[in-house]
């Protein structure tokens, strides 16, 4: 078969709805179309198809689900190989619910200039039936919104059930575009029935990128040190440690911390999954998978550097459609990894709006993973024909609280160690307002704080019969500083930043803080709320 051509694909005329809105998709879509075949062909590039589908369909009179919902998101790539076809070379199906939506992938090897010119007909077939509703957002892109409403014979005695059909097209990328299909009965009310989204239509991973920058760089060495750290806590569980892993989570708005110690496979298993976690921008493979190139589906994009837990760390961010039992759904997560220990790690997963509004956060953090409970060494003969006695089991220290206090204990208890090897003390970081929690509800004996215990907190220990010593191990210097490349930003008084900070705060133009000061976005950087230092800020900046 010869390799495709980038051959110009005629702009098809859109009737009876003829708008100019229409004709520039229509344009866009042609040249889209002609830089993916010169990527795919002459670059190397692969090329990324995601499409999701939803159904539940319902009965008159009063909108009941005809069947259980049912839906599916595939992914397929695409690649040019060395004898000059273009081929499948990978598909994905996730987060299947009911019997699925989609049929099989497309055949390999392909007509690629034919596959892309079915998409083109799509998009014409959608526009010839839709009237042009305005402007709109698509799964956080601007977009185009197009419209068709029918009746809905049967059920309804005022025949005012309507079928109501519409249609997003992305204006840089028509080929990423949805479909949804709702249900309207009298009163109002509105039932979704079906959803059909396009959410990745690109190329990527193209042979001429060198893995060069900064990005990359960071991506290689947090896998490399994820990596390292897994191997040296395997080691220890395969000669018989136990593996201690504190996590917190948020979930509808419900805050939960565990610690688990877990010993064996479970915590080869924990390992590998954290692992996998670090290791950014890997695919998860499912049993419906065929193997997907390192990065190209639901990868990750290097977000930047950040702190985690008073550590340095590191941003990655990723979208994914996922198919509900309430429909589709784009999802953001926000990975933070500490830098030098990357298995260290918070996740923040957000439903995102069309218009690209965060909603529905979960969080899970792993403040703290290690191995103890090692076993004591066997005694040798001699000393077991002297009735060795072993000492009794004592309970381990633990230490839990904030990421700042966290290096001062760890040295501590590192002196402490080598006066008392046989006491086992286990160092957890969990923000500081999570460290009392946990203090005062006697799970832990020490609790690392970079402000004072809270009257409320003082009297959980009482309730709970928690007797405690309060000292004072240092004072942290806290600081606000603006980017250098901020260049109008010299010093800011405690009323600007109350201003800029305050929980209620609408501000977010400088313009709005002082006058002079550009019409520039404000974006603030801070510890999370978890934290002593943000406790401590809060109150002294905005009496809270």
């Amino acid at each position: 078969m010869p390799p495709p051509v980038a051959t110009p694909t005629p702009i098809p005329v859109v009737t009876p709805h003829t708008d100019d809105e229409s004709t520039s998709l229509l344009r866009t879509a042609a040249e889209v179309r002609s830089r993916i075949i010169l990527a795919v062909v002459e670059d190397g590039c692969t090329f990324v198809r995601t499409e999701g589908r939803y159904s539940a369909f319902r009965t008159l009179p009063h909108g009941e689900m005809s069947r259980d919902p049912s839906g599916e998101v595939r992914a397929v790539a695409i690649e040019s190989t060395a004898s000059g076809d273009v081929e499948v070379v990978a598909s994905s199906i996730s987060s299947a619910i009911g019997s699925g939506a989609m049929g099989g992938e497309s055949d390999s090897p392909l007509d690629f200039d034919a596959y892309l010119d079915d998409e083109v007909r799509g998009v014409t077939d959608t526009l010839r039936g839709g009237e042009y509703a305005g402007p709109a957002s698509f799964l956080g892109r601007p977009a185009l919104r197009y419209e068709m409403r029918m009746e809905r014979p049967g059920g309804v005695d005022d025949g005012s059930a309507e079928t109501l059909l519409v249609w997003y097209f992305d204006r840089a990328n028509p080929f990423i575009r949805g479909e949804e299909q709702y249900l309207l009965l009298p009163g109002g009310i509105e039932h979704p029935e079906r959803q059909r989204y396009v959410s990745e239509f690109r190329t990527g991973m193209c042979g001429t990128d060198d893995g060069r920058g900064e990005a990359a760089a960071v991506t290689r060495e947090i896998r490399a040190r994820a990596a390292a750290m897994q191997e040296e806590l395997l080691a220890q569980v395969e000669s018989g440690c136990a593996l201690a892993l504190s996590a917190e989570g948020l979930r509808e708005g419900e805050e939960e911390t565990r610690t688990e110690f877990l010993a064996g496979e479970t915590a080869v298993g924990a390992l590998e999954l954290r692992a996998a976690i670090a290791g950014v921008g890997e695919h998860t493979e499912e049993a419906e998978s065929r193997h997907f190139p390192k990065g190209v589906v639901n990868a990750r994009a290097y977000g930047g550097e950040t702190e985690l837990y008073g550590q340095q760390a590191v941003r990655y961010l990723r979208r994914d459609l996922r198919a509900t039992p309430e429909g589709l759904r784009d999802v953001l997560t926000v990975g933070e990894y500490v830098r030098t220990s990357p298995l260290l790690f918070r996740l923040k997963a957000y439903t995102l709006t069309h218009g690209g509004d965060l909603q529905h956060p979960r969080t899970s953090t792993v403040p703290a993973i290690q191995s103890v409970v090692c076993p004591a060494p066997t005694p040798s003969p001699e000393v077991q024909s002297e009735q060795f006695v072993q000492p009794p089991m004592r309970e381990p220290i633990i230490a839990v609280g904030s990421g700042v206090v966290f290096h001062v204990t760890q040295a501590a208890a590192e002196g402490f160690r080598k006066e008392q090897p046989d006491i086992d003390i286990r160092l957890f970081v969990s923000g500081t307002g999570s460290g009392f929690r946990r203090f005062t509800a006697g799970e832990a004996d020490i609790s690392n704080a970079s402000r004072p215990i809270r009257d409320s907190e003082a009297e959980v220990a009482v309730a709970n019969g928690i007797e405690y010593i309060e000292m004072r191990i240092g004072t942290e210097g806290l600081v606000v500083v603006a980017h250098p490349e901020n260049d109008f930003v010299d010093c800011l008084t405690v009323v600007e930043l109350n201003t800029i900070w305050a929980p209620d705060s609408i501000i977010n133009r400088w313009k709005d803080v002082r006058q002079g000061f550009p019409d520039l976005d404000i974006r603030l950087y801070g510890p999370d709320p978890y934290s002593g230092t943000y406790d401590y800020f809060m109150e002294e900046i905005n009496g809270a």
